[in-house]
Formats: structure tokens, sequence, C-alpha cells
């Protein structure tokens, strides 16, 4: 409303009097969006409360509580996976918005008849990435924070990239050198295809023959530890086949709220139990994530939301 009422003063099409009339109008419109909203909410959560119940649909299919739950879903979702690069990488609000459509598929949203609800709360998503400034300090000491648990001395930042190498020939690559991923990068890539650059590249020797399906991610927290401390190099083996029973995967589902990542996806030993459908084939009952280190406790998703669980690739070895 407001950007083209701008517009329209712009163009010569309105009069200041009209101008200050709709901004009157927005404010109003605002105001009454703050007073209706349930108590509690932050103002960003407010916001998305508002996209999220604008539909009259929307109102009468889902209860009030339910929209809160996932007003504070949304938001802290988008909050804790924010990056720097969000308003500037085009893979970077990809994977924004495949966040976001995950958890509102969780909800069931939109209900039938009211699809035209999942735009609005798309355009608030982008609006609140686009308006809204990162806090790179929190990501920062997080990162310093988990280094700092490792057993031993902290690595230094210069020590952190030094096995990284900014690149090499395409004679060495997948040869001698593996590309090097964030561990977001590689569920973006890997897992949904998303255009993604690697980082750089890491020698890597003790793997046998190298393919293009490998690569390398470094480790965060302490959860997978002793075979696998924080900061180490991973090499990992993208679309695994076989079965993964008991195997150390990297997987992706937006059910996942690891500690040590703090995003949908985690480095975790993998189990599942299986049940036999009338059809022959056969469906996930539960799959259990489990650390190394009994400081942790395991991540379970159950029948109803392995759905879009995805094993991205599987441990090698740690370099």
């Amino acid at each position: 409303m407001l950007s083209k009422a701008m517009n329209e003063y712009i163009n010569g099409h309105i009069t200041n009097e009209e101008v200050i009339k709709r901004l009157i109008e927005l404010a109003n419109r605002i105001k009454a969006g703050i007073e209706s909203a349930p108590k509690g909410l932050t103002e960003d959560e407010i916001a998305f409360y508002d996209a999220l119940s604008q539909p009259e649909a929307v109102r009468k299919f889902y209860t009030d509580d339910k929209l809160v739950q996932l007003t504070k879903e949304l938001t802290e979702q988008l909050r804790r996976n924010r990056t720097v690069d969000w308003d500037r990488r085009d893979s970077a609000r990809a994977h924004m918005r495949m966040l976001v459509k995950r958890l509102l598929k969780k909800h069931k949203y939109p209900p039938e008849g009211a699809e035209d609800a999942l735009k609005t709360v798309m355009r608030q998503c982008e609006l609140w990435v686009d308006t809204t400034e990162f806090d790179g300090s929190k990501a920062e000491a997080a990162s310093s924070h988990q280094a700092s648990k490792r057993q031993g001395s902290p690595r230094s930042c210069s020590a952190e990239r030094a096995d990284i190498i900014a690149n090499v020939s395409a004679a060495l690559r997948f040869r001698e050198y593996l590309p090097f991923y964030s561990l977001r990068a590689a569920c973006g890539y890997f897992g949904d295809g998303e255009p993604v650059e690697c980082e750089g590249w890491v020698k890597v020797e003790g793997c046998g023959r190298l393919d293009e399906r490998m690569f390398v991610v470094r480790a965060s927290g302490r959860s997978m530890e002793p075979k696998i401390g924080a900061g180490d190099l991973c090499v990992m083996r993208a679309n695994p086949v076989g079965s993964r029973q008991g195997k150390i995967v990297l997987a992706q589902h937006w059910d996942i709220s690891d500690p040590d990542t703090g995003g949908a996806y985690t480095i975790k030993r993998y189990s599942s139990e299986k049940t036999a459908t009338d059809d022959g084939s056969w469906r996930h009952e539960r799959i259990t994530l489990s650390p190394l280190n009994r400081e942790y406790e395991p991540i379970v998703i159950d029948a109803d939301n392995s759905e879009d669980f995805k094993v991205v690739a599987e441990f090698v070895r740690v370099l």
C-alpha cells in the first residue's frame, strides 16, 4: 500500500493530501493489527502473525493458539538461519524460501481454498530478510564458543582455513582435491539442487579413488566426539546407495533443530524402524539420528514427519 501510494505520487497521479490520507489509513491498519494480535508477540512476530492470519479462510481453519505457534516457529527459523548474504545471493534466498515452505507444510498451511495465503507469507518473509539487520556477532560468538569447547586448545581463524585452497587446476580436482562447502551449502547443493559455489578445495589422502559425489565439510560442535571433533574436516559422499542403518550421515529435515549447527541439518549416526505396507513397499515408523557423545540427546523423527527427511551424504572419514 505504501509503495503503491508513493509511486502514484511520484508519477503525479495523486496529490499531497491524498498521500497523507493513505499514510493515515496505513497507520490505522498497522495499529489495528497490533491491537488485535495476541499478547506476548514481538514486533517481528506480530508482522508474521498478521501475514499468516490475513485470509478469512485461514482464521476459520486454525485456532488462534495454532497460528501463534506457527508464528513463533516461523520467526525463530528465519532468525536462526539468517545469513549475512540473504539479501544479495539468489541461492541464499532460495534456501530461505525452501525452509519456509517446509515449515508451512509441516503445519498443513495454507488450508484448501486459501492458496493465495502462501504468497502473502512469502512476501512478508522476504520483506523481513530485506529490512532486518544481520547480527553477525552472535553467529561469530557461537562459533567461537563451540570451538573453545573442543578438547585441546582452540584453533585460530587462520588455522581454520589453513587446509582450504581457493582454487586448484582442473586436473587435480576430484583426483587429489575435493570441494569444501559449509554444512548449509552442502545440503542446499547436494540435497535440493541449489546452485552453490564451493568455498575452496581440500587435499584428500587415504580415501581411495575420489569422485564428483565426494566433498568436504567442517563439523560443528561436540555431539559426535570422540570420532568427529568440533572443527574437523570430514569427507562425505553424496547420494549414498544401499542401507544407511548404523552409518554416520549428513541429514536434512525441517524438523531438525541441531544444537550444534542451529539449522535443519546435522551429522549423526542413522537408524530407522520400518514397516511393510499393503502394496508390498515399506514406510518409516521412526528415524533416529544419534550422537556419539552421551551429553547430547538423539533427534527422533516420527512417521508423520518423515516424508521430507533426506540423507544428503554419507560420512567417509575425518582428514
